[in-house]
């Protein structure tokens, strides 16, 4: 079967590629320990993880921020995780514009 042409088979396929990474989230056992946050009341799986998030997070105001859309995040790597979402944006526009010039 062919294909169909122009900008809406790449947007099919780039929806596809987004479901195909989508997480599924599984609750825990309910005999799994959690840790909850005196401050706060969250709860994590490990002492670690809540002895950093209160040494980083909790009651703490984002420091890092988007130079594009001044989103504000507390850990750099989410940050950098963010500048995908405007890389993904501007690759979908420019495949976009490409494939409407050629029609």
């Amino acid at each position: 079967l062919p294909l169909p042409s122009g900008s809406q088979c790449l947007r099919d396929i780039f929806i596809t590629e987004i479901s195909l990474l989508s997480v599924t989230w599984y609750p825990l056992p309910t005999s799994f320990q959690l840790y909850p946050c005196d401050t706060c009341g969250r709860q994590y799986r490990s002492k670690i993880s809540l002895q950093r998030h209160k040494r980083l997070e909790c009651g703490k105001e984002a420091q890092f921020s988007c130079i594009l859309c001044h989103a504000k995040f507390k850990h750099k790597h989410s940050l950098l995780r963010h500048y995908n979402v405007h890389i993904a944006d501007m690759k979908i526009t420019n495949t976009f514009e490409n494939a409407d010039r050629s029609t």
